[in-house]
């Protein structure tokens, strides 16, 4: 995941930074830059703040692309089920009737075909299917954590991003 496809996530951490209570006064809170929304004037408890912990677990439980590559896993751990199932054997029943005609005369005949049938697969083949399938589990779990891995360093940078925002606002209220 690229941080351009986290940009909407990016901006609700933004927001939720900016919408949180400062411990800012009423007065200087109502003189600000009007690209700067005001800053609430009441003290932020300990439960409003949001944390960096908090937001990287809002992130990685709210993240389509983790919930879609954990029912990737599922279906994979689905092949290695298909892979060790043993192939049944198939009985085709195909009932018909033919047309025979005759000199001077025609009639129907009941023509049916019953077919019994079993695919043999390898031994060696069936361990290879059932180790591809359990590779491809491996490689799913690997890539949830590389997608976890890029999702929390791009919370990070937009949580550290809005924090000095935070400061500058601070500041320039000051001034």
């Amino acid at each position: 995941m690229t941080v351009s496809k986290s940009s909407h996530l990016i901006f609700f951490l933004g927001a939720a930074l900016l919408a949180a209570p400062s411990s800012m006064p009423a007065e200087e809170s109502a003189v600000s830059p009007p690209f700067i929304p005001p800053v609430s004037a009441t003290p932020a408890t300990d439960t409003e703040k949001l944390t960096l912990s908090a937001a990287i677990a809002e992130a990685l439980a709210q993240s389509p692309a983790a919930r879609v590559i954990d029912a990737e896993i599922e279906s994979a751990r689905g092949e290695i089920l298909t892979a060790q199932t043993r192939p049944g054997a198939e009985l085709t029943v195909a009932p018909g009737l033919k047309h025979v005609r005759e000199a001077d005369s025609s009639h129907n005949e009941f023509k049916g075909t019953v077919a019994y049938s079993r695919t043999f697969v390898f031994p060696g083949k069936r361990e290879l299917l059932i180790s591809i399938a359990e590779r491809n589990v491996e490689l799913r779990k690997l890539g949830i954590e590389g997608l976890r891995f890029q999702l929390t360093a791009a919370v990070r940078k937009a949580f550290y991003e809005l924090l000095a925002a935070q400061s500058i606002i601070g500041l320039r209220q000051q001034q």
